[in-house]
């Protein structure tokens, strides 16, 4: 878990802080967004989650329970993300349904 945590915090500030380096300060990124994604969604889902497996023994309910914070957590983040990135995706979907179907 704590590797997974690691990850995603410099997944969220590195890689912006090193292009920025890399390119002189010419490329600037936006962190307001993906902060925003940050604190608001991803880790209040995490914890959550987290909380979930430590106190709840029970299989079954344990992972309804799971299932319904990653459901929470589309949802939350398809409410932020931009109205092009929403039409793209849907866009993939399109072009996958034909090939999803069972003959």
């Amino acid at each position: 878990m704590g590797t997974f945590i690691a990850a995603l915090i410099t997944e969220r500030w590195m890689f912006p802080l090193y292009i920025w380096i890399r390119t002189d300060k010419k490329i600037t990124f936006n962190v307001v967004p993906v902060l925003r994604h940050s604190f608001f969604i991803l880790f209040p889902c995490l914890i959550i989650s987290t909380l979930v497996h430590l106190f709840w023994k029970e299989g079954v309910g344990k992972h309804f329970f799971n299932v319904g914070i990653v459901i929470i957590y589309l949802i939350f983040l398809w409410k932020v993300i931009t109205l092009e990135l929403c039409n793209f995706i849907i866009e993939i979907f399109k072009k996958l349904k034909p090939k999803l179907t069972i003959k």
